[in-house]
């Protein structure tokens, strides 16, 4: 082995190494009138760890992203109403008992979780 190979770091090392560089350029980099919260230090490598995992894994692999364009400023909740048929969520066959559970402030309602868990359960709303 010559003196050459030697002076060439791992891969592994060099990555890490320029990692932790570019980490303390970055907090060197902070100003005293404004110094980082552990927040925004979080959120910076938040967004590092997301743009390796595209980087290296399927695109497939995460959870689905939404662009900015693709989120509503409508809420979702309580505009439609599945037992009114002039609504485009209208469902006749459940319209009905939508309407008789929402007029009785959801007293009766419950949900169900059954199959394939550890504890089936019956949920009420309100709690």
């Amino acid at each position: 082995m010559s003196m050459g190979d030697q002076d060439i770091l791992p891969r592994r090392q060099a990555l890490l190494g320029g990692l932790a560089t570019l980490g303390g350029l970055t907090l060197a980099g902070c100003t005293p009138e404004n110094p980082p919260t552990y927040g925004n230090i979080l959120r910076v490598a938040d967004n590092f760890t997301y743009q390796a995992q595209r980087l290296l894994l399927p695109r497939n692999a995460l959870v689905r992203e939404f662009d900015h364009a693709d989120i509503t400023s409508m809420p979702a909740i309580g505009t439609t109403n599945p037992g009114d048929p002039k609504e485009g969520a209208y469902n006749a066959a459940f319209g009905e008992t939508y309407d008789r559970l929402r007029k009785g402030g959801f007293a009766d309602w419950r949900l169900e979780v059954v199959g394939l868990v550890a504890r089936p359960a019956s949920i009420r709303w309100p709690t």
